[in-house]
C-alpha cells in the first residue's frame, strides 16, 4: 500500500463518511465535515486534492467528488484507526477522571463511565425488558469502557461479552474483572466486520452504538444470524432529522433503524424517552457546568469541553423537535398475543 500523507487519509476519510451518508459531495461540504471532523488536527488539502487525483484514488465530475473502489477501502480502514485511537483515549481519561464520575452520578442517576444518553431509568427498562438469568449468552455491542456490560452481569447472573474497537479500554476492562472471567469478558471487535458464530449468542445490546455501522442493514442482517431463530435484542436509537424534513421521520416505525428492522422481517416493541431527552442533556451541561473547575483542576478540561459541546448542540436539536428517541426490543420468534 502507498504510504499515504496525513492530508490524503483525512481527505479520503471526508469524501468516504460522506458518500455513505448523503452522496457525493462538492469542496464546500468537504471543508465543513474537515472541521468538524478533524477540528485542531485538521491539516491543508490543497495538495491532497492533486495527489489522490494523480494516483487515480480520487475523481470529480462536475465539482463532486468520488472515491475508486480501492480508495473506499483504504477509507473505511483510516476512518476505524483514527476513530478507534480518539475514543479509546476518550474512554481512558473517563475512567481515570475522578470529575467524570461525580459527573455520571449526578447526570444519570449512576455512574458507570457513559459516553452516551443512557441513564439509571432507562437502564432499568432495557434490563427488565430482556430479563436476563444466569442461562443468557449476551454480545454488547459497543461497550466502552464496560461499566454497563459487567453493571448487567453482576445484577442479573448472565454470561456478557462487551466488544469495542478501543484495545486500551477492552485491556483495561478485562483487568478490572479478572475475578468474573466465568460469566464476564471483553475483546476487540469492529462493527463492520462482525465475525461471531451463527447462534453464538441469544441476545444482543446495542446502546447508541448502530450509527457507527457502515451499512445498517448488513449489520443488523449479520446480528440476526448470530443469535440464531429464538434470540432477542435491546437496542437504544435516537433519530435526528435535518430542519427541512418531515417529522414523522421521528416516529418509532419511520426511524431509520425501524426501517431496516422491518425490510429484515424482524419484530419489536418500543419504549419511547423522547420527552426526557431535554432534561438529561439540559442537566449534562448544567453538571458539567459546576464542575469545569474540577475537571480543569485534574487536567481534564477536555472532557468537560467535549460533554457542553454535544449538549449544547443536542438542546438545539431538541428544541426544534428534531430528535426521538427509543428502546427497540427485538424478537426472532414473534412475541406472540
Amino acid at each position: 500500500m502507498p504510504d499515504f500523507s496525513e492530508a490524503e487519509k483525512q481527505l479520503l476519510i471526508g469524501v468516504r463518511s460522506i458518500v455513505l451518508r448523503r452522496g457525493s459531495p462538492d469542496k464546500s461540504a468537504l471543508e465543513d465535515f474537515g472541521k468538524r471532523f478533524f477540528g485542531d488536527d485538521l491539516v491543508d488539502w490543497t495538495e491532497a486534492y492533486e495527489s489522490l487525483m494523480a494516483g487515480d484514488y480520487l475523481k470529480c465530475n462536475n465539482g463532486l467528488y468520488f472515491l475508486s473502489d480501492e480508495a473506499a477501502k483504504l477509507a473505511v480502514g483510516f476512518r476505524t484507526k483514527k476513530l478507534s485511537s480518539d475514543f479509546d483515549d476518550w474512554l481512558i481519561k473517563s475512567c481515570e477522571c475522578k470529575t467524570y464520575s461525580r459527573f455520571c452520578e449526578l447526570v444519570y442517576g449512576i455512574d458507570l463511565c457513559q459516553c452516551s444518553m443512557v441513564d439509571k431509568e432507562q437502564l432499568g427498562k432495557l434490563m427488565e425488558v430482556l430479563n436476563l438469568t444466569p442461562a443468557n449468552r449476551v454480545l454488547d455491542l459497543g461497550c466502552g469502557a464496560g461499566r454497563i456490560t459487567e453493571y448487567f452481569s453482576d445484577m442479573t447472573g448472565a454470561k456478557i461479552v462487551g466488544t469495542d474497537f478501543a484495545p486500551g479500554a477492552i485491556d483495561r476492562a478485562n483487568e478490572r474483572t479478572a475475578t468474573k472471567r466465568d460469566r464476564l469478558s471483553f475483546c476487540f471487535c469492529d462493527m463492520n466486520d462482525l465475525n461471531f458464530a451463527s447462534n453464538s449468542f441469544d441476545t444482543i445490546m446495542a446502546l447508541d452504538t448502530l450509527y457507527f455501522v457502515d451499512d445498517l442493514d448488513e449489520t443488523v442482517g449479520a446480528l440476526k444470524k448470530i443469535i440464531g431463530d429464538t434470540g432477542q435484542m435491546g437496542l437504544f436509537y435516537s433519530q435526528i432529522v435535518k430542519p427541512d424534513e418531515s417529522r414523522d421521520l421521528l416516529d418509532a416505525d419511520s426511524t431509520r433503524l425501524a426501517k431496516v428492522l422491518h425490510k429484515s422481517g424482524l419484530s419489536y416493541r418500543t419504549w419511547c424517552f423522547t420527552e426526557s431527552e431535554y432534561e438529561i442533556w439540559r442537566k449534562e451541561k448544567k453538571i458539567a457546568e459546576e464542575l469545569k473547575a474540577d475537571f480543569e483542576r485534574e487536567g481534564y478540561l477536555d472532557l468537560y469541553e467535549g460533554r457542553v459541546k454535544e449538549a449544547e448542540n443536542l438542546l438545539e436539536i431538541i428544541k426544534e423537535r428534531r430528535e426521538s428517541r427509543y428502546l427497540y426490543h427485538i424478537k426472532l420468534e414473534g412475541f406472540g398475543e
